[in-house]
Formats: structure tokens, sequence, C-alpha cells
């Protein structure tokens, strides 16, 4: 992305600089502009060298009469006049064409520079789809992890509450207190639940395979 932005921007300093010159150009061929002005002159300049030439031969020929100068003058300023408008006719033909590749140009950057925006927004929007998903599977992740963590919880939870047993035993026969000996206040004592009842055997009573 890098050697495109470098491209784009030299591309656009390049097209704004054909722009500046095609711009200044069209300045010179306006009505008004620079273009013409030399020859103007020159064709004002020979015109007035033309009329004082044609003066001087109807003098030396003896025909300078009103007349005939008006009409030598007439002459030379209508040639003036054409050789003129040959030059406007030459610079309005040069500003067309300049006006026309300065609106081509124009229309290339506009398409280039819209061309460019659409490819940043794709990149973006690229970016951002990216980083949604990157954000959706991060998530994803973080609730399997919460899943797995909260099995593993309750499955020692259960380990845990089996292993106590929630009180006493009460498989029938078991002596959590142990083996009891004579003047154990627990002798004879083969399920604390059934002190005094059916299994409590007194003296000679046979515990865990042990007669005393």
């Amino acid at each position: 992305m890098a050697n495109a932005t470098a491209n784009y921007s030299n591309w656009l300093n390049t097209m704004k600089g054909a722009q500046s010159t095609l711009q200044n150009e069209a300045d010179i061929f306006a009505p008004g502009g620079s273009y013409g002005a030399g020859q103007y002159a020159t064709i004002q300049s020979q015109g007035q060298q033309a009329q004082a030439s044609a003066l001087a031969n109807l003098v030396s020929t003896g025909m300078s009469s009103g007349t005939n100068a008006l009409g030598a003058k007439a002459r030379i300023s209508s040639d003036m006049t054409k050789a003129k408008l040959s030059v406007d006719d030459e610079r309005s033909k040069m500003y067309a064409n300049v006006l026309t590749q300065l609106a081509g140009l124009k229309q290339n950057m506009a398409g280039g520079m819209q061309g460019w925006a659409q490819l940043n927004q794709q990149k973006n929007l690229a970016t951002q789809q990216m980083d949604l998903q990157k954000w959706l599977t991060t998530t994803n992740n973080a609730l399997k992890m919460n899943q797995q963590t909260s099995a593993q919880n309750a499955a020692q939870n259960a380990q845990t509450q089996a292993f106590l047993g929630f009180g006493v035993p009460n498989t029938v026969g078991d002596n959590i207190w142990g083996p009891t000996v004579k003047g154990d206040p627990n002798y004879g004592i083969t399920n604390p639940n059934t002190v005094g009842g059916a299994g409590n055997t007194g003296d000679g009573q046979q515990v865990q395979g042990v007669t005393r």
C-alpha cells in the first residue's frame, strides 16, 4: 500500500503540473491575452510603412491627389485588418484546443482521485471487517474458555461433594470412630446413629472382625 500511495502522489503532482501549464497557455490564448501582441505590432508597423511608401510613389508620379491617397490608405488598412483577423483566428483555435486538453486533464484527475478515494474506502472497510472478525474470534474463544472453566469447576464441585458426602456415611456397620475398646465411651458402637438400638451388643461384641 505504501508503494501505491507514493505512485498516486507522484501521479497527482504530475497532473497538477500539467494542469498549471495548460492553464497558463489558456490565459495566453484567451481574449485579451498576450498571444498575438507581437504580431499585431508587426502588422501595424508594416502597414504604416506601406502607407508611407504608397504616398511617396504617388507623389513621385504626380498622382498624389486626395482620391488616390485615400484609396491607398484604405487598401493598406484592409490588408492590416485581414492580417489581424488571421492572428485572431489562430488564437481562437489554439485557445479552444488548450481548453479541450484542460477539460480532459481535469476529468482524468477527477476520475483518478475518485478511484483513489474508493480504494481507500475499500481498504478501510476491509480493515474494519478484519478487526470485526478478530473481535468475534476473540469473543468466541473467550466464551469457549469460560464454558470449559465452568464445566471443570462443576465437575470438581461434584467430586468434592461426593467425597464429603454432605454428612455422616450411611453405610450400615461402618464406625467412623474407629475400633473401640473397653472403657472407651464409644465401646460397642457399631453405628453412632444406632446407639442403644439394634447392632449395639455391648461387651463381647465383634466389631470389624475383632471380639472384645
